[in-house]
This record gives structure tokens, C-alpha cells and sequence, in this order.
């Protein structure tokens, strides 16, 4: 095989260097991810072949995963989104073909707590089912596997503790949005429980570290009033479905 263009490798050196600096120039690594895929295109990027891959085809690979970590840091989900459907297919299509990258399952554990965050079960399972049974149990898979279990289970006092075990930094921003989905939907079960709370249960329903989050929360919520030690839920109907409600909010809090 001919040698990779000596343009293509020096941007590429540049960006790992610009990505592995602390802090890194996050605006300077998108823009030579950019660069970079235009620089590619000439090897057909993005669309792998059945042909053997160059080293081009690992090069691709990896600025795409530096671009999926650079969306995270930068919190840019629908970035993340579109560099993973291209990255994938460097995993599933080139997969045998290209040794694997050490960024791989970490990646791939990433997006699915992603899926999870945003509330998209039926892509989650799908996706799931890409990864080979054996490697469920490696430490990026299992993670964001055992939360889908705790979610379906109500547990979410569970996956509240798990923001303190993750298993790689980059995981800590799709946590919290997951904890976001969950506590909105906690937030419109106990509305549907209750005209108010105290506030000291209410903390520890949400999920809330502070009373200063809470009153925050209370703010996002339309109708909601916080007065002394309680908060209100002001519901324009009153169609409580208290039995389910109260189920999950007993299962959501650890009650016995």
C-alpha cells in the first residue's frame, strides 16, 4: 500500500496533540476534526468497503472517536450522535479487519448510557444486541446494562449512587442527563400523587443533593409554588391516579 499523505498525517498528529493537551482547545480539535473528514474523503470515508482498509481507515476511526469524546466535553449531544453513526460503522462493518481500538467498548458503553438518557429503551436493546453476549459483562457495557435494569426495577436510588462509580469521566455528562429524564419523570408521578410535600421528602424524591436544587427544580416546574416547608403541586385537573403514583414513588425512594 502506498504511504498515507504526509498533510493528512500532520493534521491528524495535530489534533491528538491539540485533544491530550489539559485543558484541551476544544473549538481547535472540531475544527480539525473537520478538516480532517474533508481531508478523507478522497479515501472514501465513511463508507466502508469489502475491501481490505487501509491505514487511512484506522486514521478515520480514530478521529471519529476524538470527535465523540470532544462532543461530550463540549456537551453537544446532537454532535456525539452524528459521530457515532459514523463511527460504528468502523466498528461493526470493519470489525476482524482493523485491529481493535482500546476506545472501543468505552465508546460503545457511551452510547448507550446516551440512549438510556434520553429515554430510547427500544434503541437501547437494539443496539445491545450488536455487542457480543461475552463482552456484556466488560466494565463499559455492564454499566449503563445494570442501569437499564434499575430504571425497569424503579430503583432510583440506585442509579443515583451509580454517578459515583462510573467507569470512565466522559460518562458523568450522559449520567446527569439521565438523572434529569428520571427525575422529570418522577416529578410528573408525584404531581399526579399529591397536592404537596415537604420539602425534605421532596429532596430526596428528585434526587437533589441541595435545598437550593430543589427550590431550582421547583422553579422549572410550571404550576409548582414552594411556600415554607412544603411545595405545591398546583395541577389544573385533579385526576390523581394515586395508586400507581404511589407505588413508584415508594419503589423510586427505597421504601420497604
Amino acid at each position: 500500500q502506498c504511504a498515507m499523505d504526509p498533510t493528512l498525517v500532520k493534521t491528524f498528529e495535530e489534533l491528538k496533540a491539540v485533544f491530550e493537551r489539559q485543558p484541551a482547545n476544544l473549538p481547535k480539535c472540531r475544527q480539525l476534526v473537520d478538516q480532517l473528514k474533508l481531508q478523507l474523503t478522497q479515501y472514501a470515508f465513511l463508507a466502508p468497503s469489502t475491501r481490505d482498509p487501509g491505514k487511512e481507515a484506522l486514521l478515520a476511526r480514530e478521529v471519529l472517536e476524538i470527535a465523540c469524546l470532544v462532543a461530550i466535553k463540549q456537551k453537544d449531544v446532537a454532535w456525539f450522535e452524528r459521530n457515532f453513526a459514523q463511527l460504528k460503522a468502523y466498528y461493526i462493518d470493519y470489525s476482524g479487519k482493523l485491529p481493535e481500538s482500546q476506545r472501543k467498548w468505552s465508546i460503545m458503553g457511551l452510547n448507550l448510557l446516551y440512549l438510556l438518557a434520553q429515554n430510547k429503551i427500544a434503541e437501547f436493546h437494539t443496539e445491545l444486541e450488536l455487542i457480543p453476549t461475552e463482552m456484556h459483562d466488560n466494565l463499559y457495557i455492564k454499566h449503563p446494562v445494570q442501569l437499564e435494569q434499575y430504571i425497569m426495577e424503579g430503583s432510583f436510588t440506585k442509579v443515583w449512587d451509580a454517578r459515583a462509580d462510573v467507569p470512565h469521566e466522559s460518562y458523568t455528562f450522559f449520567m446527569d442527563m439521565l438523572m434529569d429524564t428520571i427525575r422529570k419523570q418522577i416529578a410528573a408521578t408525584a404531581e399526579n400523587a399529591y397536592t404537596s410535600l415537604p420539602v425534605a421528602h421532596a429532596q430526596k424524591l428528585f434526587l437533589l443533593g441541595t435545598q437550593s436544587a430543589l427550590a431550582q427544580f421547583v422553579k422549572e416546574n410550571e404550576n409548582w409554588g414552594l411556600k415554607g416547608d412544603r411545595i405545591y403541586f398546583n395541577k389544573p385537573n385533579d385526576n390523581r391516579d394515586l395508586v400507581s403514583a404511589h407505588e413508584l414513588i415508594r419503589q423510586s425512594i427505597g421504601y420497604a
